[in-house]
């Protein structure tokens, strides 16, 4: 979930380290500063500027700001650790830079991504270290996307689907339901079916789901006879879910309740 924490870079005492494609060497879980963050009450924090004697180093996207640990005290970081919503964590990050007075979009986004590194826990911090790229790390429109994409949140709708396709996948007669209630329950679950893939995967749970102990039932062979006179079943007996309908499943098992 995200949270926040707070964090002193001047109290790590870090020397500078030299940055490599969008790479930090020397400090392994360090992204570049800046010269102005929030305070633990997101008021703006103004840095004096650098001495011309101060350390620089240069960032993946050519600009040039303060080693870490250079006049930077008491940042507040969002957490995030791959629960939660992602978007919330990408707010946060967003209020700060914005809070912070940058104007500059430049800076913003460089701030933001630097704290976004900064707040990652857990298996967000795993998938970053793990399966995110240098090309991906180093643009931060890009790592945005990536993040987005690995920790989606679902709509209602897409929850709504998965439940509807975990039934459709799992439906099958009861072991003393009769017939009619079985398709009373399948034409229940059709009325909430709003896709062809949906649709022929119901038709094969309606037949496979009148097996009884691993073995096909009586009607299940008379259903498969009138499938197979109807060019409904391939050679080794599997149902062409491309040609079977529901209506052709209700008229088979029409044919086979004579």
């Amino acid at each position: 979930m995200s949270s926040e924490t707070a964090f002193d870079i001047s109290s790590t005492g870090v020397a500078p380290s030299t940055i490599h494609d969008g790479e930090l060497s020397g400090q392994e879980d360090f992204d570049p500063c800046f010269s102005s963050v929030l305070s633990s009450d997101f008021e703006p924090v103004v840095c004096t500027p650098p001495s011309e004697t101060e350390t620089f180093e240069t960032v993946q996207n050519g600009r040039a700001v303060p080693a870490p640990g250079a006049g930077v005290i008491n940042l507040d970081v969002p957490t995030f650790d791959g629960t939660g919503f992602a978007t919330d964590y990408l707010r946060g990050l967003k209020a700060r830079s914005m809070l912070a007075g940058f104007t500059e979009k430049d800076d913003r986004d460089l701030i933001e991504h630097t704290l976004f590194v900064e707040g990652l826990k857990g298996s967000a911090k795993v998938w970053y270290k793990t399966e995110v790229t240098k090309e991906i790390r180093a643009s931060w429109d890009g790592l945005k996307e990536a993040f987005a994409t690995q920790f989606h949140e679902k709509t209602a709708h897409e929850e709504e689907t998965e439940r509807l396709v975990y039934e459709i996948v799992h439906f099958k007669r009861g072991p003393i339901e009769s017939l009619r209630d079985f398709l009373l329950r399948a034409d229940a679950l059709m009325e909430r079916i709003y896709t062809k893939d949906h649709e022929r995967m119901l038709c094969r749970s309606l037949f496979s789901g009148l097996w009884e102990g691993g073995y096909e039932s009586p009607i299940a062979s008379i259903i498969r006879e009138y499938l197979a006179s109807r060019q409904l079943l391939d050679k080794s007996g599997q149902m062409v879910s491309k040609a079977c309908t529901y209506s052709d499943m209700l008229y088979a098992f029409v044919y086979a309740s004579r």
